[in-house]
């Protein structure tokens, strides 16, 4: 039997509660758990990212990481989360640990096991089952950036309105998430990954 996990994943700080919920197999690495959450939560892909378990960082090889596969004095590890599956680290509910994206804007992520269930057949996974609240734009300055230009759209006069109001872009809804759309993403996760390595 197939098992999958199913994913809590709370951006950190932000109020209303921006959150997703996913269902992943136990057996993809973590490199494709960062390019699902990446699609479910909105984001694009164009930062360094890592999770980080107890004692562990699972990332790609960057200039801003050691990578000790061995552990140091005090057991702490450095892991390419490309050879690491989840099934690895993660194995009961409730577990939780953190993903970070950005390591500018410090996105922060809390990722919590909410189940594990077996695999339907007529499911495709990844699956976004449900969430609240849009994404962040990228480079907005982190969650104080983000919610300081949320203050200043509700403000049509002032100074920076129209700068943040064009740059934000007519169509950004603070407020909207539709699951639909995630998932459209997701079954196209492969060409997400396939970028990656262009």
């Amino acid at each position: 039997m197939n098992e999958i996990l199913q994913l809590k994943i709370t951006l950190y700080e932000t109020k209303p509660v921006i959150w997703r919920r996913l269902q992943v197999h136990k057996d993809m690495t973590f490199l494709e758990l960062h390019i699902a959450i990446q699609i479910a939560m909105g984001w694009t892909n164009s930062h360094l990212f890592e999770f980080s378990i107890n004692k562990t960082t699972l990332c790609l090889p960057n200039e801003e990481s050691d990578f000790n596969e061995e552990g140091d004095e005090e057991g702490f590890k450095t892991i390419n989360a490309t050879n690491v599956t989840l099934q690895q680290f993660l194995n009961k509910p409730k577990q939780k640990f953190s993903y970070l994206y950005d390591f500018g804007d410090c996105w922060e992520h809390t990722v919590e096991i909410e189940k594990i269930v077996a695999q339907e057949t007529w499911f495709t996974y990844p699956m976004c089952m449900d969430g609240e609240m849009n994404c962040p734009p990228e480079d907005c300055g982190g969650v104080e950036g983000f919610y300081e230009k949320l203050k200043i759209l509700e403000d049509k006069n002032h100074s920076e309105y129209k700068e943040v109001s064009t740059w934000l872009g007519k169509k950004y809804n603070p407020e909207l998430f539709i699951s639909e759309k995630a998932n459209e993403e997701l079954r196209k996760m492969d060409k997400w990954l396939e970028r990656m390595y262009e």
